[in-house]
């Protein structure tokens, strides 16, 4: 059940990542805009479990059912936004400042398991269509698939991983070979003529 409920926000992450990490200018919104996606299913489940308790323990009677099955769903939603938005906003602010390595960690986990899911996504669209093969084989098969598919999906992410300071956003992104220890340093600015 757990798995019906993420399987939508997890697809949903991981096409949007796919997206924006193949477009360069797109890409410093490529880690907050997921991340914001994924929190807002946990988000969601925990405004409905905290309105079905307050329900339950309170007079449930005073709404009519129409409208107390209007205000959960809605308060669940705009609990569930609220939640993503917070997450997305958190995340950002953790990519700006992890240092190159562990960005560039971040940004090879991250697009390995977006790839992934969008490769099994439509590897099942795909057998579910076209039922490809069904011999005495299909086990080995589908387990080459997967292995075919893991190795795909962690090789673009490798390569997308090669222009990590792109995944930050701009006003906090080094130049080029800067170290972490200058990113709280502004360059100078130079003076305005005393004329």
């Amino acid at each position: 059940m757990q798995i019906i409920f993420a399987a939508p926000f997890v697809l949903a992450a991981a096409l949007v990542f796919t997206i924006l990490s193949l477009i360069p200018r797109a890409r410093r919104w490529a880690i907050p805009i997921p991340a914001g996606i994924i929190a807002a299913g946990p988000s969601l489940l925990v405004v409905f479990i905290v309105e079905a308790l307050t329900i339950h323990f309170f007079d449930h009677t005073a709404w009519p059912g129409r409208w107390a099955s209007i205000l959960y769903v809605s308060s669940g939603i705009l609990g569930g936004i609220v939640g993503g938005v917070g997450v997305a906003v958190l995340a950002s602010f953790v990519a700006n400042v992890l240092p190159r390595p562990l960005l560039r960690l971040a940004v090879v986990l991250t697009g390995w398991c977006s790839y992934f899911v969008m490769l099994l996504t439509l590897a099942f669209v795909m057998d579910q269509q076209f039922s490809l093969y069904s011999g005495p084989f299909r086990g080995w098969s589908e387990a080459l698939a997967l292995g075919l598919e893991l190795l795909l999906s962690l090789t673009g992410a490798i390569l997308v991983a090669q222009n990590a300071e792109q995944f930050r956003t701009r006003r906090m992104r080094l130049p080029y070979g800067a170290p972490f220890r200058r990113r709280g340093q502004m360059p100078p600015v130079p003076a305005a003529d005393a004329r």
